[in-house]
């Protein structure tokens, strides 16, 4: 009986066809080579600081007197993670495949000699070009004992640069914690169960907590307690109440907390004398209460909800214009 040696992919799973890579790693390994152009577009509008990839406030207004740079390094340094990944691909295949022929070749065939000039066509030292010439010898790369490297490093290097050109999800500040934690000589245990008195002195969550802006729920990095993010909005608007703002720190920080208010509308409450300014900050803008705008805010919407809503649907267009027609004429 004749024993027969199965190869397994670095993944685990067997391979059938004798390569190295199995058919999901062997795809995931093309799909990677594919989005590299797109990819490279990316990082280089990332680059040149073209788009925004990062979060935005979260109610606080600050300055900075250094100027950023003209250009992201985190860019140049994935572009260069990415190229590394697939400069290792070509010197692979023209080390071990041999350099490439001049040909000729067919127009349309399946000759290995054929085949084998295509695949090692011209290649510039760019990003697009390099990944062409890996989906070139992307059947080659499977069979190779170190595909599975390969994929890893490429897959590593295309995952950090998307961290780099895709935008950060925007965060809302909702406050500290405070969750009660069991205490172990001394010290917070954050995966301790929940405390009762069985386990002695207890000491509060002192992680500050960030909601992604539109989720309901948020759970503590640190000890791992879900909190309810209007709740906690509550929470914050109450100890805030008696704060004082200029009008555009009011309306980015009420807006990030579910009460959405311009920062001109603060001023036209003031204007009209619904609200007074105590006080003005070191470059003269005028100060208000937080509770105040919260007041007035809440009182806005109470009277937008209690508004009867028409349901009445205006005429059709045409009929309109024959009304204006007809009214001409008379």
């Amino acid at each position: 009986m004749t024993a027969t040696n199965t190869v397994h992919c670095s993944c685990g799973r067997p391979v059938a066809d004798q390569a190295y890579l199995c058919q999901r790693c062997g795809d995931r390994l093309e799909q990677r080579l594919a989005e590299v152009p797109a990819l490279a577009d990316d990082l280089q509008i990332t680059h040149t600081r073209q788009s925004k990839t990062g979060g935005s406030g979260i109610g606080v207004v600050s300055r900075n007197s250094d100027r950023p740079l003209p250009w992201d390094n985190r860019a140049s340094l994935a572009v260069a993670a990415v190229h590394s990944a697939l400069v290792t691909i070509l010197r692979r295949v023209q080390t071990e495949r041999g350099r490439p022929p001049l040909g000729p070749v067919c127009a349309l065939c399946t000759h290995d000699s054929c085949d084998h000039v295509r695949a090692h066509g011209r290649v510039r030292d760019t990003l697009p070009s390099l990944a062409a010439f890996g989906l070139r010898n992307l059947r080659w790369l499977r069979h190779h004992p170190d595909a599975g490297v390969h994929l890893d490093d490429l897959d590593r290097a295309v995952r950090r640069a998307r961290a780099v050109t895709d935008r950060a999800p925007d965060l809302v500040f909702v406050g500290i914690c405070s969750a009660p934690l069991a205490l172990t000589n001394g010290q917070p245990e954050p995966d301790a169960p929940a405390p009762s008195p069985i386990h002695g002195p207890i000491a509060l969550c002192p992680a500050d907590v960030y909601a992604v802006l539109g989720h309901d729920t948020v759970t503590c990095r640190l000890c791992s307690t879900e909190h309810v993010v209007a709740e906690r909005q509550a929470r914050l608007l109450a100890v805030a109440g008696d704060q004082l703002a200029t009008a555009q720190q009011l309306s980015a920080a009420l807006s990030r907390l579910g009460s959405e208010i311009t920062a001109s509308s603060i001023r036209g409450w003031a204007h009209r004398d619904r609200i007074v300014a105590h006080g003005t900050d070191r470059d003269g803008r005028p100060l208000y209460r937080v509770s105040e705008v919260q007041a007035l805010v809440l009182e806005r919407d109470s009277r937008a909800a209690a508004r009867p809503r028409s349901t009445s649907k205006p005429p059709p267009l045409d009929a309109r214009a024959q009304a204006g027609v007809a009214t001409r004429t008379a």
